[in-house]
């Protein structure tokens, strides 16, 4: 078979497939990439949301964050960001058993289903220990 005839046999079938392919490529690879190539459809909000600790039970240790509140960056469609408040994301950090641990620790953010988190500024914060109580 020539090559003259290889590339021109079923042509359209070849470039169709050529299309999707470079389409599921898109879609798979860096959503980034692909985002930042065709722009974003939903827009974006920044909400201030306060920091919580998540502490066991047992424990009876009181636990300063720094800084409190966190930007949390969220996309989703016009309708749902009017009505999202900072109450409804939840920003939190998990105490470690062992107290006084000097490292920053990461903030995780809970956002209802119909939001996309984008960000958090800043993504970690700084625990400070009190001591305990003894109630």
């Amino acid at each position: 078979m020539s090559l003259r005839l290889f590339i021109l046999h079923n042509f359209w079938l070849k470039i169709l497939s050529l299309v999707l392919a470079c389409g599921i490529w898109l879609t798979i690879s860096d959503y980034k990439s692909a985002q930042s190539l065709f722009g974003s459809r939903f827009p974006t909000l920044e909400l201030r949301c306060p920091v919580t600790v998540m502490v066991s039970p047992n424990s009876r240790s009181v636990v300063t964050v720094e800084p409190n509140g966190v930007i949390v960056k969220v996309r989703a469609e016009d309708a749902v960001l009017k009505k999202l408040t900072p109450e409804n994301i939840q920003a939190y950090v998990r105490l470690p058993d062992v107290p006084n641990l000097s490292h920053p620790f990461r903030v995780e953010v809970i956002v209802p289903p119909e939001v996309t988190l984008k960000e958090v500024v800043p993504d970690q914060v700084s625990l400070r220990w009190a001591g305990s109580t003894n109630n």
